[in-house]
């Protein structure tokens, strides 16, 4: 069932030299994550092939190929350990996603009566994965965490608003406090779609929840589970679906993986 299946500009090299003289990182170190410059030709010929580039003004799938590259390249500088987004300004990261660019396109797909919800979560992946802190992101991201259901793209549809339940989180911690308030029922009262719409509800709770505990220390993962049990208590579809993250929160207390490779289907 569809209910079932949810837990499924170019970067200018000016910029690439203040973050490798902040973080103290090489050109040699950083030679694949920056616009060819001074590096050897090899070197050029992979960082021109996998930077996105200039947002394309073609065909539809001129763009996919370029957000699928843009991706791949927050991706990476995401998750490369010399490269902290904790460092990053908002200004920084607004010109890595093009997030000016990518709200603009995601608010006309959303005005239209029935937005193609695929198009939509491949424009929002790389802004949600490394979000400025701007109004038009922000609001950007409450529209969606508003958006009406959609029957007939519910796997996509669910997919966007999770990300952007991931993407409030990540803006700063001046919304932690209204990330908190996705964790409480009323939240999301306009989830009407669904083979059963109170599962649809609980899961994008769990999601909220979920984020957490892989961004929080692990005494207030463990806390936060605490609280949510005792102010949920008579929520039986929560506590239900609570389980499988308190099972990954104590695999870390005892100094396990979070998940078992060998027993766990990772989501």
């Amino acid at each position: 069932m569809a209910s079932q299946t949810i837990f499924q500009k170019g970067v200018l090299t000016l910029f690439f030299s203040v973050v490798f003289s902040f973080s103290g990182m090489s050109e040699e170190d950083g030679a694949l994550l920056r616009m060819p410059g001074s590096a050897s030709s090899v070197s050029k010929a992979a960082a021109r092939e996998r930077m996105p580039g200039p947002m394309p003004s073609g065909s539809r799938a001129e763009m996919e190929q370029w957000l699928y590259k843009l991706q791949i390249h927050v991706g990476e500088l995401r998750t490369n350990p010399k490269y902290s987004k904790e460092t990053l300004t908002s200004s920084q990261k607004a010109e890595i996603t093009h997030a000016g660019e990518l709200v603009s396109l995601i608010s006309e797909e959303l005005d239209r009566e029935e937005p193609d919800w695929r198009f939509v979560t491949s424009l929002l992946s790389p802004l949600t994965k490394l979000p400025p802190d701007m109004p038009s992101v922000v609001e950007l991201i409450r529209r969606l965490l508003k958006h009406p259901c959609d029957e007939r793209w519910p796997d996509a549809y669910c997919s966007a608003v999770m990300m952007a339940i991931s993407g409030l989180w990540q803006i700063g911690p001046s919304y932690h406090d209204e990330y908190m308030t996705l964790i409480r029922p009323e939240s999301w009262e306009h989830i009407n779609c669904g083979e059963d719409t109170e599962k649809f509800r609980v899961s994008f709770r769990l999601t909220a929840i979920s984020r957490l505990t892989w961004v929080l220390p692990l005494e207030e993962s463990r806390a936060l589970l605490e609280r949510v049990k005792v102010e949920y208590s008579g929520d039986q579809g929560l506590l239900g679906g609570l389980q499988r993250i308190e099972e990954e929160v104590s695999r870390l207390e005892q100094g396990l993986p979070r998940f078992d490779p060998k027993t766990t289907a990772i989501p």
